[in-house]
């Protein structure tokens, strides 16, 4: 038997026997539900929460709602939270989706700068060395001055970078 796939349409090409006929059946009805699943998430991403267990399983399905809310993370399956791909989607959507990010992507530079960026306010959720990070937290205060809070403490003293806070936010 040859399956044919044409958009959400499932074509079989010879006779089945029918002891097999379900696993067709249950493919093509999976498949259907899957495609239905990344139209909602495309959508709305929040819509993950929504879906059966084994859905949320899908990397691709999690990528595509984390892409349109960050947040949607919460939702993904653990090992997803250390997927650097999915976490990068959230936190560009999310800044502070970071805080949902495995330890050890709360330590990636990449992925800290880009979740700053968003909200400054992820500063909070990066690791203790990436807070006293003098590149890192200009980020943060490019968008938000009032991330100062979460910088290392040597950080929070140093002069320059409190005027910049009090220029981003109007307060220090």
């Amino acid at each position: 038997a040859q399956l044919i796939l044409a958009g959400t349409s499932i074509f079989l090409l010879s006779v089945v026997p029918f002891q097999h006929l379900h696993f067709f059946i249950s493919m093509s009805v999976n498949l259907l539900e899957r495609e239905a699943a990344l139209k909602r998430l495309y959508k709305d991403g929040w819509q993950l929460h929504n879906l059966t267990k084994d859905l949320r399983q899908d990397r691709e399905l999690v990528l595509t709602a984390v892409s349109k809310h960050g947040w949607a993370l919460q939702f993904a399956p653990e090992d997803l939270h250390a997927d650097r791909e999915v976490v990068l989607a959230a936190v560009r959507q999310s800044g502070r989706a970071l805080s949902l990010a495995a330890d050890a992507l709360q330590s990636d530079r990449q992925i800290v700068v880009e979740a700053v960026r968003q909200d400054g306010m992820a500063l909070e959720f990066a690791n203790e060395q990436l807070r006293a990070d003098r590149d890192v937290v200009h980020e943060a205060l490019r968008q938000n001055g009032a991330s100062l809070q979460y910088a290392s403490e040597s950080l929070r003293n140093d002069r320059m970078l409190a005027i910049e806070a009090n220029a981003r936010q109007g307060y220090a």
